[in-house]
C-alpha cells in the first residue's frame, strides 16, 4: 500500500486498528457489592459519575464509548450524557 504525501514528510507509519473482542465484559468492571449497593446512577449520568459507580477510570469510560459498549450522545459543544440502561447493563452479570 503506498504511503500518502504526508506520510512521507513525516515519517509516520499509517495507524492500524486491532480486533475489537466485544463478546466480553471489559476487564476494568470490579463486579463487586459497590454496584449492587444503594448508591445512586443518575438518569443520565456523566462520564465522570459513570466511572466512579462502576470504579474504573474516567479513560476506560470513554475508551467503552468509542467501542459501542456504551450508548452516549452529546449535549452543547462539549458536555456528553451516557445512556443509563446501557451503563447498568454493562455491569450485569451474564448467565448466573
Amino acid at each position: 500500500m503506498g504511503q500518502t504525501h504526508k506520510q512521507r514528510a513525516t515519517g509516520l507509519q499509517p495507524v492500524t486498528r486491532k480486533r475489537l473482542k466485544l463478546n466480553r465484559r471489559p476487564k476494568g468492571i470490579r463486579m463487586s457489592q459497590n454496584i449492587a449497593s444503594t448508591q445512586h446512577l443518575p438518569a443520565s449520568p456523566s462520564i465522570k459519575c459513570t466511572a466512579e459507580y462502576l470504579g474504573v477510570s474516567e479513560r476506560s469510560v470513554r475508551r467503552w464509548i468509542a467501542q459501542g459498549l456504551i450508548k452516549a450522545r452529546r449535549v452543547g459543544p462539549r458536555l456528553i450524557r451516557l445512556d443509563r440502561a446501557s451503563v447498568l447493563a454493562l455491569g450485569e452479570t451474564v448467565g448466573a
